[in-house]
């Protein structure tokens, strides 16, 4: 559920902020655009930070398949220079999956 929901809900938006901000590429430069697209990804995560409000993880008290999709797109989320809302289960998610080896190792990379 997790995994289609980022790919489908987020992943447009992301890869607009992302481009414009981090690659400045010219077609994806529109601050109007930009502006809507980060005023969605406030709100998609949202979603996400009511889901958390009494697990872990996204399916409950463990990891799993849908929290790694969502992993790394948090992680890239919180490094965009952009005024992110306050979303406190999520910044705790983010904080549970920052402290794994293999996040650190493998999700936890400059933008480029």
């Amino acid at each position: 559920k997790w995994m289609d929901w980022q790919l489908t809900t987020q992943q447009d938006d992301m890869t607009y902020v992302f481009w414009g901000l981090i690659r400045n590429s010219p077609i994806h430069a529109d601050k109007t655009v930009q502006a809507k697209a980060i005023e969605d990804l406030n709100q998609h995560w949202s979603i996400v930070d009511a889901a958390l409000a009494d697990r872990d993880f996204l399916a409950g008290d463990r990891l799993t398949v849908g929290d790694i999709p969502l992993g790394c797109l948090v992680e890239r989320w919180s490094k965009l220079p952009i005024e992110r809302a306050s979303l406190p289960n999520l910044e705790a998610w983010h904080e549970r999956l920052k402290a794994r080896p293999a996040f650190q190792q493998h999700v936890i990379q400059p933008l480029t």
